[in-house]
Formats: C-alpha cells, sequence, structure tokens
C-alpha cells in the first residue's frame, strides 16, 4: 500500500535533485514524482562575488543545480565585484553611496557622493557654521570652512558684568515659561507651580528681570480643604455604609 509521508516510521526522502513538496505531510505516496519537486537554480545559493545568471541552466532530472549552471561573476558594480580590484575606490573629498553595491558603475561619479560639511565632525569647542564653506571637489571638509567657536559669556571676548559681577563661562540657555500651580479636589495630585527662567547666555543672567518673571507667574494657589496626604500618594475614599 502506499505510503502517507509524516508521522509513521516510512517516511518518504526524495532523491538527488529533488526536494520535499511544500504540502509533503498531508500526501500519500512513496515516490519521488509523488512527494517530491524538481529543483530549479532558484533552489541554489551563488558563492560569494557570484551572482545568479539571467538565464541560467535549470539541472536534469535527478541532478542538483550547479555553480557554473546557475551563476556568473559579478562584474561592472561599484562594489562586490568577484574581482575586488575592480570595486571603484572613493578618493579624497569623496564618501560612498549608500547604497554603492547595488549600483552598476566603474567610475566615481556613478559610485560616491562628494563631502560636504555635515560629513565633519566639528571639534569640542565648536558648532557647525549656519553658513558654511563646503570643499571644492577632490578636497575635504575642514575645521575652519565648515565650524565655529561656541560664544558663551567669556568667549570669544569677555562680557562686562555690572558692578560686583563677574562673568561666567554661560552658553545660552532657552527661557522657562511660567506654569501656575494645579489645585486638584484630591490634593495627592495638585501641580507644584513651574517657576520661570529668563533666557541667558551669552549676556549674564538679569537678577531685576528674573524677579519680575517671578512676580508675574504668581504664587502657589492654595490646596482644597480635607487632608493632605503625602504627594505622590493615592487616597482610597471609606466604603458606604452597607
Amino acid at each position: 500500500t502506499n505510503q502517507q509521508l509524516a508521522g509513521n516510521a516510512g517516511d518518504y526522502t526524495c532523491g538527488t535533485g529533488y526536494k520535499d513538496k511544500a504540502d509533503k505531510a498531508t500526501l500519500v505516496g512513496d515516490s519521488d514524482s509523488q512527494c517530491c519537486d524538481q529543483k530549479t537554480c532558484s533552489d541554489f545559493t551563488c558563492d560569494v562575488g557570484t551572482r545568479m545568471k539571467a538565464s541560467p541552466t535549470n539541472p536534469a532530472a535527478g541532478s542538483e543545480p550547479t555553480q557554473a549552471d546557475c551563476c556568473e561573476m559579478i562584474t561592472g558594480m561599484c562594489s562586490g565585484n568577484g574581482n575586488s580590484d575592480e570595486d571603484v575606490t572613493c578618493g579624497s573629498g569623496y564618501k560612498d553611496k549608500a547604497n554603492k553595491a547595488t549600483i552598476t558603475g566603474t567610475y566615481k561619479s556613478a559610485c560616491c557622493d562628494q563631502k560636504t560639511c555635515s560629513d565633519l565632525t566639528c571639534s569640542p569647542g565648536t558648532h557647525s557654521k549656519s553658513s558654511p564653506t563646503h570643499p571644492a571637489a577632490g578636497s575635504e571638509p575642514t575645521q575652519s570652512d565648515c565650524c565655529e567657536a561656541d560664544v558663551t559669556c567669556t568667549s570669544p571676548s569677555l562680557f562686562t558684568c555690572p558692578s560686583n559681577k563677574v562673568a561666567q563661562d554661560l552658553a545660552p540657555t532657552a527661557a522657562v515659561t511660567c506654569r501656575a500651580a494645579q489645585d486638584c479636589p484630591n490634593n495627592a495630585f495638585d501641580v507644584t507651580a513651574v517657576t520661570p527662567v529668563v533666557a541667558f547666555g551669552p549676556a549674564c543672567p538679569d537678577p531685576t528681570a528674573q524677579a519680575a518673571a517671578e512676580a508675574v507667574c504668581g504664587s502657589s494657589p492654595s490646596p482644597s480643604p480635607g487632608s493632605s496626604p503625602t504627594p505622590g500618594t493615592l487616597t482610597t475614599p471609606s466604603p458606604s455604609p452597607g
């Protein structure tokens, strides 16, 4: 009698040049023709440096697909060629295109992108210029063309502070907007007001302006009547009389 392939001691093994059918476990049979599919070049993995031929020679019945019949040397690409000497090297002032290995080309113009100031990391204490001078073709981006010194209260020039004040090395700092306190019925969820901060740098902080901003923000509202549990804790109500 015929054998069902899965779940019994007589599972059928496909011969040379054949592979299991996708639904083999559901089939009844005991031969390559019933249980297996003939292999093709799509079942073969080409060696490194080679690729599947556009028109491969698939194997005859009972034969395995081969490198010679299915694959060909990679050539004429920007990178990943079978002969690495054919790979295009991007010279000074250029960088590999993001998809270089998939591009057909043998010249820098096809395989590389010209570098700009965005490819340079500015050194500590400096930052990218808002209008940098990008390098000419074949030249690397430079610190002097692309970057400028950070501006602080002490650099590039010392800020003149009011009497009895000393300049600090402060970078520009963003202002923090006032936020009023929120009074909730459950005091455990009250939100404390956020005190405003006046932006400063490269000028020193202005105490008068800071005091005025705090005055405008106002004071925190009084908490709602009732118990005052520890901030951050929940108050569990007592059960109703039953």
